[in-house]
């Protein structure tokens, strides 16, 4: 297995994030929606400052949102995904993301550091955006771009990472987006694979129904029949978008919501396995070994405090 490849990331801690000197845990809503929080009620921007660390292996897990995304990994190099593409991300590239898309991120050899800058292009006048950005924005050759960093871009980048934690640089944020966005429409071809919509609104109806049903028995069929395909394309879906077979990625959610009730809660190890789809707790203790090298009891107690934001 190479570097850049995560069979499932969502095992391991989430990283938080960040915000205006504040540090703030990543919520999700239902089907992995991100619930993006803004500093202002009447502006959609939000500057997020990310540390990963490697050993304690961080992640971002499988996720989208309804805002638009840029990444900047000062420090490091992360695996990132979006869809079903993974690419190393460093200093010298910055990440522009388009709605929707389903994406995820870790660290690889080493610590690494980021921002990530969520938004809404409404800053702009109602003309650019209704003429400019918004058909951008509805082009299905358009999930992600990379774009690799002129020296201005650098150092407006440095700028804004040398600012005050307390505070979003809102000036330098968003002419640092005017500049990514007219750079994307003036180029003829962009990175990334066009998005599949098909593919991406299945892959959304057989995740909703991991998360409705996860506290009980699931079956491939299952799933297929929720989504109205066949098993083989079901399989095919799920190893397209997580790299891993649908039953693996139900047993890898029940133990990633399992690890958070241990560190984030006092429920006792049976109540825990009872709560993420376990009927029988010596296997649920068994299996939350082997994917944290740690039994619960003994993971609660050298991550607990720490793993608390």
């Amino acid at each position: 297995m190479n570097d850049f490849t995560d069979p499932i990331t969502d095992n391991n801690r989430i990283v938080a994030s960040k915000v205006d000197g504040k540090t703030m845990p990543i919520h999700f809503r239902n089907h992995l929606e991100e619930d993006v929080l803004f500093p202002s009620n009447d502006f959609n921007l939000t500057l997020l400052r990310q540390h990963f660390q490697h050993l304690r292996h961080d992640t971002i897990p499988l996720h989208w949102h309804k805002e638009l995304q840029a990444v900047w990994v000062h420090e490091g190099t992360l695996a990132f995904t979006v869809n079903e593409e993974t690419f190393p991300l460093s200093d010298d590239t910055l990440l522009l993301i388009n709605r929707g898309q389903l994406h995820r991120s870790r660290a690889i050899a080493g610590d690494a550091a980021a921002i990530c800058i969520n938004f809404e292009p409404d800053f702009f006048h109602p003309k650019v955006l209704q003429d400019y950005i918004l058909p951008l924005l509805e082009k299905e050759a358009f999930s992600y771009r990379l774009l690799a960093l002129s020296p201005e871009m650098t150092a407006r980048l440095h700028r804004i990472l040398a600012a005050s934690d307390r505070s979003i640089p809102y000036f330098s944020v968003i002419n640092l987006l005017s500049d990514c966005l007219e750079e994307i429409m003036q180029s003829s071809s962009g990175s990334g694979k066009t998005a599949d919509f098909e593919d991406r609104n299945l892959f959304h109806r057989l995740l909703a129904y991991v998360e409705a049903h996860y506290q009980s028995p699931i079956t491939v069929a299952d799933l297929a029949n929720h989504a109205l395909i066949n098993k083989n394309r079901c399989t095919a879906l799920f190893q397209k978008y997580t790299q891993t077979s649908p039953m693996k990625y139900v047993a890898k959610h029940r133990l990633f919501l399992a690890k958070n009730l241990t560190i984030g809660t006092d429920l006792s190890i049976s109540e825990i396995s009872e709560a993420v789809g376990y009927n029988q707790t010596s296997y649920f203790v068994e299996q939350f070994r082997r994917s944290y090298g740690l039994p619960p009891l003994k993971y609660r107690k050298q991550f607990g405090d720490s793993s608390k934001v």
